[in-house]
């Protein structure tokens, strides 16, 4: 083991010896910064002395500054960005240091930050990397869209364009591609109409996704010939049937024989409903066709189970007898439905959207259902009627899925498996990918299928079997078919519609080649493939002449970088920001790209650039101060550039900076108000550690008062007082006088806002604030000030204790006692004198006492009350009611008047609880109610559920409980509503009232129900006129929270909401045939009769519901659960 090296002993810091000053300019330091403010205080101390080398230095563009000229660190130009494992190894250039004896400067980022001679790391790198460089001209040269882009890729299929909510025809229109029996069979189709037809569109498009050069094919023009709305979304399911109806009655215009039933062999089947007598075993049955098998199913429910369900015997009995015309009478019978022949490509229609009866609207059902890829449909099929087993054993060749949480929106997509490719491929409009797992998606860690293979073992007989994971390999899933276990189950809560071709048919069909488009839709797909061919060419071309500019510009940019940088201080050159420099790098030399994009729509190759004869004029204010000159406290920001180079940086964009300063237009005046305050920094702690060495006064000698506040900020090292640039406040300023003086100019009586000071410490202090004149501490106290202090004190306590006294005599008044038994007489007291003595009483120092009691505003001009003490609304916000015993006392205290009494009303008088002494005007009482400007109304605000409104007044209260204290939670929750008054007038509409409740009660207006005597307000727009409000009235205020629409299936739903309307559906589209939407595509339905002649597009005696989809009668003028009206 080597020896441990030995620790080297620190060098000791000896400081500064005695007497010794410190010298504030700085060493200079090859790689550090100067102070820009060194001679501050060291070489100048008056602003008088400040020269123009001074004001350089302020700037950094003094040689004194000890700033290097750094030269240009991109010496060449990089060809091209070296690789990711090249540059993970290269050391960064900044990070590097160099140790060179001939070089004399290393330019680093860090160090030159703030050198306005460096002209290094202002984003020449980005011109540096050619690759990066030319991607961001290409993104202002505005090439355009790349067509190469579109190029079909060869092993995914072609997408179709979403034309704003045509995901439904899409997803479609792939999985009928993908059958190469349909597909010849629109091929060999001969048209009679002009081109614009559905059927010659159908022939194009599926020729597109067949021959086509793009990924990507625009089905606008067969959406157009359907007279679809491309911006509603529409049911995939009701658009398959009834586009599929509209082949049928197109193929059968054709000569060809296999064209006329082609839908009807290839995708219809035939069922059997019948009934069958238990007594007499009378069979009577019906033979329908359907295209289509609907499926009912509920949770994590699978496919065999429910097509069992759905084939299901039934029992007739009781009242459901069925009557047999064989016995003559009602009898026990058996319902029944039986599968008689299925076709090669077998369609189910999983019913994921129902009717909710709660809400009497449709909802999508989340469900997940579970679905073979083989589907053995033996045990389904009528036995007798199949000639082999193996021809009722289908495989699955695609799903139709439906994503989206409502059955009002969403969005569809496909999984298909293509026969020509051997895969399963998902098709999202667009967006094409090959995929190894069906379904919804899935984790990433659960990329298998769950299957159920293989016999249980002993192990696995008594308990509950067990499944095992099988990943799908790449290779297994581009077979066709893919080969797995019988039982293999796919699970999907989107699947909409499922698509199963009989495996017979599939392996015949894997055979044959692929159909031959007709010439007509061919010529079509190659104009298109040739313009898209001439629009990669030209892109291309456009491509080449945009880099040969690129490689242009980058080589001015990249000579001016080379040569901007100045060699010393007498170089002729000007002052710009750094912020210009980059923008100029970054911006203003990457719009030259945009005369390249004008240039470049000529095919002849253009000279190198020249910019415009008028030159654009950028504004900076980044070094500017106010004096319009260079600003000493932005120096941060200076460069220096050559001048010559910078005109040719303006010739090259076209771009010119203004200002531009030479370095000597230094603004002498911002470095002079800078000097002020650096030298305030500097000077103002010796100043006060000179005043803390004299300040301190011994014992009881004289000295001088000066204010706390004030001596406690000016000790600061940067006071809070101190204005920049400017002197300091005196002691006496008005901000600090009331601390030492009174308001008459004497000594104050308080002196806990003063301290005393030595004389020296004054005499120092009156050297730095000529204009302040200091208070000895031999000085008296203001004798006026004295005097009221002590008068004061006796007021206070004569406050106090009429307060107390007026407390006991009115103790019945102020506690708010109520009115017992034993009280008969009462007495009328106003509301605002009540409030304001609660007020004066609760706080004496504060508040002023009343000085009489006038309620002279009770009687009217006839000598008589205008208001009735048994009525709420007359007295609930002017009157208080109080004992005859407190209105004596009152008398006395007071200037009290006029005396209204009250006596209690005999116990027979249901409908009274005072008789007043003085009559009641109703003439009068009436007047005031009813014509007045402006007045008060109250709002209570009704709390709980079972809390009423009062469209009738009530007995009157007795005291007011304003201004009291807390109450016990028992007395609070049994007091009444909160309310609160509002001043109105006659125009104030219902909305006005609303927003003033709003304000007050914090309630938003969408939760407020206003109430009037006992009625709802629900017009804002009525007056209080309107409603013929009486003066002083009252009106009740319930808050209700907002309503929560809940989304999910599980949670409970409201009992009420908005019906939506009507959809429109396919209505006045090809596929509607020139009839009711709602009569369609029954005949497509499982439940459809079969048409003797064979037409699929006949129209039954019963029309669909659009909203719940239940079959109506013909004649039906709303649908009989939802109520929603036939148009």
């Amino acid at each position: 083991m080597p020896p441990l090296r030995r620790k080297r002993s620190p060098t000791l810091n000896k400081g500064l010896q005695p007497g010794e000053s410190l010298n504030r300019y700085l060493v200079p330091n090859n790689r550090s910064q100067s102070s820009l403010w060194a001679w501050v205080g060291s070489e100048v101390s008056r602003e008088a002395d400040i020269t123009t080398e001074h004001c350089l230095m302020a700037c950094g563009l003094s040689s004194r500054n000890n700033f290097p000229f750094c030269m240009s660190k991109h010496s060449a130009l990089k060809p091209r960005q070296k690789s990711a494992a090249h540059r993970e190894h290269e050391p960064d250039r900044d990070d590097v240091i160099i140790i060179s004896d001939d070089e004399g400067n290393n330019c680093t980022k860090k160090d030159c930050k703030d050198n306005p001679n460096c002209l290094n790391y202002l984003g020449q790198d980005k011109w540096a990397d050619e690759e990066s460089a030319m991607s961001r001209f290409f993104k202002v040269a505005t090439a355009g869209h790349d067509p190469t882009e579109d190029n079909r890729e060869s092993e995914l299929p072609v997408g179709l364009e979403n034309l704003g909510a045509t995901c439904y025809a899409n997803a479609s229109l792939q999985v009928w591609f993908r059958n190469l029996t349909f597909r010849r069979a629109v091929y060999r189709c001969v048209l009679s109409q002009a081109n614009d037809s559905p059927l010659f569109q159908l022939q194009v498009t599926f020729t597109a996704l067949q021959e086509g050069s793009r990924k990507v094919y625009n089905p606008a023009f067969l959406v157009e010939s359907l007279q679809l709305r491309a911006a509603e979304q529409q049911d995939a399911q009701e658009f398959s049937k009834l586009f599929m109806s509209h082949l049928d009655a197109e193929f059968k215009k054709q000569p060809v024989p296999e064209l006329r039933s082609l839908v009807s062999k290839q995708f219809q089947g035939t069922q059997v409903y019948g009934t069958t007598c238990d007594t007499c075993h009378y069979r009577s049955e019906k033979i329908t066709d359907f295209l289509e098998l609907e499926i009912r199913f509920d949770s994590n429910c699978i496919l065999e189970d429910c097509l069992a369900m759905t084939l299901q015997e039934e029992k007739l009995t009781g009242d459901d007898k069925y009557h047999c015309p064989q016995c003559d009478e009602l009898r026990d019978a058996t319902r029944y439905t039986q599968l008689s022949e299925l076709p090669p490509t077998l369609h189910f229609s999983l019913h994921r959207f129902v009717y909710d009866l709660s809400t009497m609207e449709r909802r999508k059902s989340k469900y997940t259902i579970s679905f073979p890829t083989i589907l053995n449909m033996n045990q389904f099929v009528l036995k007798g009627n199949h000639q082999h087993e193996e021809d009722n054993l289908y495989e699955l060749a695609g799903i139709l899925l439906h994503k989206g949480a409502s059955a009002y929106h969403g969005h569809y997509e496909a999984q298909v498996y293509d026969i020509e490719k051997r895969s399963w491929f998902q098709f999202n409009d667009e967006v094409v990918t090959k995929i190894k797992s069906l379904g919804d998606k899935k984790k990433p860690k659960d990329s298998g299928i769950t299957i159920d293979e293989g016999k249980p073992t002993s192990s696995q007989t008594k308990g509950s079997s067990k499944k095992r994971t099988r990943i799908v390999s790449e290779d297994e899933m581009d077979s066709s078919p893919p080969k797995v276990s019988l039982s293999t189950n796919i699970s999907s809560r989107d699947a909409y519609m499922l698509i199963y071709v009989r495996r017979s048919e599939r392996n015949q069909t894997t055979d044959t080649e692929t159909p031959a488009p007709p010439e007509e839709a061919l010529s079509v797909i190659h104009s298109l493939n040739n313009k898209h061919e001439e629009d990669c060419r030209e892109y291309v071309q456009k491509v080449d002449l945009i880099k040969e500019q690129f490689m242009s510009v980058r080589k001015q940019i990249w000579d001016i970088c080379q040569s901007w940088n100045p060699t010393s201080a007498c170089d002729d050159c000007v002052v710009v920001s750094q912020k210009f420099l980059q923008n100029w790098l970054a911006q203003d030399c990457v719009n030259l790209a945009k005369s390249v994009s004008s240039e470049a729509k000529s095919s002849s190759i253009s000279p190198p650039i020249k910019p415009d004869e008028d030159t654009q004029v950028n504004p900076d204010d980044s070094l500017v101060c106010k004096h319009q000159m260079l600003d000493p406290l932005k120096a941060k920001c200076f460069k220096r550039v050559k001048r010559d180079t910078y005109h040719k940086m303006m010739d090259l964009t076209g771009c010119r900076n203004e200002p531009v300063f030479s370095p000597l237009e230094v603004c002498r005046q911002c470095v002079c108000f800078e000097f002020k305050e650096r030298l305030y920094i500097i000077e103002h702690p010796k100043l006060v550690r000179e005043f803390d060495e004299i300040s301190e006064v011994d014992g009881n000698a004289p000295g001088f008062w000066i204010s706390k506040r004030w001596l406690k900020d000016w000790r600061l090292s940067r006071p809070k007082m101190h204005i920049i640039a400017s002197k300091d406040p005196a002691p006496d300023s008005p901000d600090y006088k009331n601390d030492v003086w009174c308001e008459h100019d004497a000594l104050a009586v308080n002196g806990a806002n003063r301290r005393k000071i030595s004389g020296q410490a004054t005499d120092f202090l009156k050297i730095l604030f000529p204009s302040w004149d200091p208070i000895s501490s031999d000085a008296e106290y203001c004798t006026v000030c004295d005097a009221f202090l002590h008068t004061s004190r006796e007021g206070k306590r004569e406050s106090r204790r009429r307060v107390e006294e007026e407390k006991e005599l009115l103790k019945s008044m102020y506690d708010i006692a109520p009115f017992s038994e034993n009280d008969e007489m009462f007495a009328i007291i106003t509301n605002d004198f009540y409030e304001a003595w609660l007020l004066w009483v609760n706080n004496p120092m504060d508040q002023v006492r009343p000085t009489h009691l006038d309620n002279s505003s009770f009687l009217c001009e006839h000598g008589l009350l205008t208001l009735d003490p048994n009525c709420y609304s007359d007295t609930h916000m002017t009157a208080t009611f109080i004992r005859q015993c407190d209105w004596e006392v009152l008398e006395k205290l007071y200037d009290s008047g006029p005396y209204i009494g009250l006596k209690r009303a005999a116990p027979n008088s249901s409908d009274r609880f005072y008789e007043p002494e003085i009559s009641v005007c109703e003439e009068c009482r009436l007047k005031r109610k009813t014509e007045w400007v402006t007045t008060d109304i109250a709002v209570r605000l009704l709390r709980g559920k079972d809390v009423k409104t009062f469209p009738e007044c009530r007995p009157v209260a007795t005291y007011s409980a304003k201004n009291r204290t807390r109450q016990s939670k028992r007395l609070r929750q049994a007091r009444d509503n909160e309310k609160r008054r509002f001043a109105v007038t006659k125009k104030t509409t219902v909305k006005d009232v609303k927003i003033k409740i709003q304000e007050s009660f914090n309630i938003p207006t969408i939760c407020q129900r206003l109430f009037f005597r006992g009625q709802e307000l629900e017009n804002n727009d009525v007056t209080l006129e309107d409603l013929q409000i009486f003066a002083n009235d009252i009106m009740d205020l319930r808050e209700e929270s907002e309503v929560h629409e809940i989304d999910s299936d599980f949670e409970e739903r409201p009992v009420k909401k908005q019906r939506r309307e009507a959809e429109r559906g396919f209505e006045g589209t090809v596929l509607s045939g020139g009839i009711n939407e709602s009569d369609l595509g029954k005949n497509l339905c499982l439940n459809s009769t079969k048409d003797p002649s064979g037409d699929l597009s006949q129209v039954l005696d019963e029309k669909t519901c659009a909203v719940c989809t239940l079959l109506n009668a013909l004649d039906a003028a709303a649908c009989k659960i939802c109520d929603t009206p036939f148009v």
